[in-house]
């Protein structure tokens, strides 16, 4: 995800501007270090490395002297999870023990930095179970103070991997790698999977769907038929966000014109009546690369054809 988010062509997020907190930078094993004269595990991260990462964006806030730090804020989790409904849930941490369930509640300090609208767009993805919390633990609020008016105008987009209470799980994926499945999907969806082919956009809208169908492709069958585990994401506040500009997809076309039409202007319009292509027609064949959806062929003075693209085709237009 990381690699994602500071690709330019992609999440477009300056190196310098990504908190990247993973267990893969903490020794393994665990240290142990001398607590009151009491030799302790030292697992982390814990929920202070995790806080830091709010604190920081909040620093960065206050030193830049601006109303907003930033059009759009990434927050991105994978580990064991907990929720108490869709959507609204967090991680446990590395320390978390059956007795000291060691947390950070990723719903509300998300919905505490939207609070502050200090972006104008946030996006939690959040893969982990939607399992339960355990009984009797009440899971801690982030302590962000500050709320400002206008919240409407903060777009968001928010997706956990599964509904609640189902669990996520890692399986091997396509390129051989064990891998979470929402992830994944979601990296998937971003490189291009989910764009609307016609228009070359990839939306929120866009990217729910894909995930909706998505994520049981790659889920091997003893998961689909698993009635624990998750085989579709849940879904928070979608809004017009958009994650991508990609080339459209085209399909091509060869088109032949009667030689009673050789010498005249020749054009393509697209749904919209707008010219997308022009020629003085031949006995050569016009090549063209068209994208998906309805085209209209002219040819001057009182010649037209409409055209459906939808997928390849080696049929030859004749425009007679």
């Amino acid at each position: 995800m990381r690699d994602w988010l500071i690709d330019s062509a992609k999440g477009g997020v300056p190196e310098e501007n990504v908190a990247f907190v993973t267990s893969a930078a903490f020794p393994d094993p665990f240290e142990t270090v001398n607590v009151g004269g009491i030799q302790r595990t030292k697992a982390e991260p814990t929920v202070d490395h995790l806080r830091g990462c709010v604190e920081w964006i909040l620093e960065r806030h206050a030193q830049s002297g601006k109303i907003q730090l930033g059009r759009r804020l990434y927050v991105y989790f994978s580990g064991h999870g907990f929720c108490v409904r869709d959507c609204d849930g967090g991680v446990f941490l590395a320390n978390a023990t059956p007795d000291l369930v060691e947390h950070f509640y990723s719903s509300s300090w998300f919905e505490g930095l939207y609070n502050k609208a200090i972006f104008s767009e946030y996006v939690l993805w959040v893969d982990a179970c939607s399992s339960p919390i355990p009984m009797n633990l009440q899971p801690s609020e982030s302590t962000l103070a500050g709320q400002v008016n206008n919240l409407d105008d903060g777009r968001r987009f928010v997706a956990f991997s599964a509904k609640f209470p189902r669990k996520s799980v890692e399986r091997r994926m396509p390129d051989d790698q064990i891998r979470g499945v929402f992830s994944y999907a979601l990296l998937e969806g971003l490189n291009g999977a989910a764009l609307d082919e016609q228009t070359g956009r990839l939306t929120g809208e866009n990217l729910r769907d894909y995930l909706k169908n998505a994520l049981k492709e790659f889920l091997p069958p003893q998961d689909q038929s698993n009635p624990d585990i998750g085989d579709e994401p849940a879904f928070g506040t979608i809004d017009d966000i958009e994650f991508g500009q990609f080339a459209a997809k085209t399909f091509q076309r060869e088109i032949s014109f009667d030689p009673r039409h050789h010498g005249m202007r020749a054009r393509i319009k697209d749904g919209q009546s707008v010219v997308v292509l022009e020629t003085d027609a031949g006995a050569d064949l016009w090549v063209v690369d068209l994208m998906p959806g309805l085209h209209k062929v002219e040819v001057e003075p009182d010649t037209e054809l409409f055209l459906e693209i939808n997928g390849e085709s080696s049929d030859e237009i004749r425009i007679a």
